[in-house]
């Protein structure tokens, strides 16, 4: 299980949801999960990958971009 980041607002995103996000290349989704949580960017998974590298894995360059301009974890 992926525990949950709170953003400055108290809302909850799941680690889970923003992974998965990158992995299927919803890049609005993404961008919006970096605004509400900025936190979001240095996640890491239990494998220790980022959102980058699962966006990388599977060929979402534009998903790539916006988490290296949110200073993402690689």
């Amino acid at each position: 299980m992926y525990p949950s980041l709170r953003d400055g607002a108290g809302a909850t995103t799941s680690m889970a949801e923003f992974f998965g996000m990158c992995v299927s290349g919803d890049l609005p989704g993404v961008q919006a999960a970096l605004n509400t949580n900025p936190a979001l960017s240095g996640a890491l998974d239990q494998n220790l990958w980022s959102g980058a590298h699962h966006a990388t894995k599977q060929g979402h360059t534009e998903v790539l971009e916006a988490l290296l301009g949110a200073c993402a974890a690689v």
